[in-house]
């Protein structure tokens, strides 16, 4: 597409229309992935100005001492680890990334989720309910954002409104006997 978008625009007819500006499009798409593949950064970064992300600033770095000679390398390590460190960029460990990935995976849930999971379509089950309504209330509990914690809170505000009508209803039966 890097090749073929400005080929075919500069092909007659030349005009400008709809396929012009998507084989814009298509070459712009492409010379962006290009170039952030192999600089880290997109072709808005290239700019005169542009600040480069944190990311960008350490791929290049790590880039630029894989293409050097692992002597070079090795004398200048500590000097862009220092540099790094400066910058606000720590060193990204494997632990760090599939620790970030597992939260994601789970998605808030904590440690045992099936377990707890599992008791509970036991339980249902055991009430007689189906595998049928169990995924409908999935499908109603995450089309509605977790309803059932609205629920819940909902049941909590009730309850705070009966305990303020009671504290209404025994000052109400002080001020009674006080007169």
């Amino acid at each position: 597409m890097l090749i073929i978008a400005p080929v075919l625009i500069a092909l007659p007819p030349r005009k400008l229309d709809m396929y012009t500006f998507l084989l814009a499009g298509g070459f712009f798409a492409s010379a962006n992935h290009i170039t952030k593949e192999r600089t880290g950064a997109g072709l808005l970064y290239q700019l005169p100005g542009a600040r480069l992300p944190l990311v960008a600033v350490e791929y290049q770095e790590r880039r630029r001492l894989l293409d050097e000679p692992p002597s070079q390398a090795q004398a200048q390590m500590p000097s862009i680890q220092e540099q790094l460190q400066r910058r606000g960029i720590e060193h990204r460990k494997e632990e760090g990334l599939e620790k970030m990935a597992k939260d994601i995976w789970l998605g808030g849930e904590k440690e045992g989720w099936k377990e707890r999971r599992l008791a509970e379509e036991q339980k249902k089950l055991d009430e007689g309910e189906g595998y049928g309504s169990m995924i409908v209330d999935q499908i109603w509990e995450v089309w509605n954002w977790g309803e059932k914690k609205a629920e819940d809170l909902r049941e909590k505000d009730e309850e705070v409104v009966r305990e303020r009508k009671d504290e209404e209803v025994v000052r109400e039966r002080k001020d009674a006997k006080k007169s």
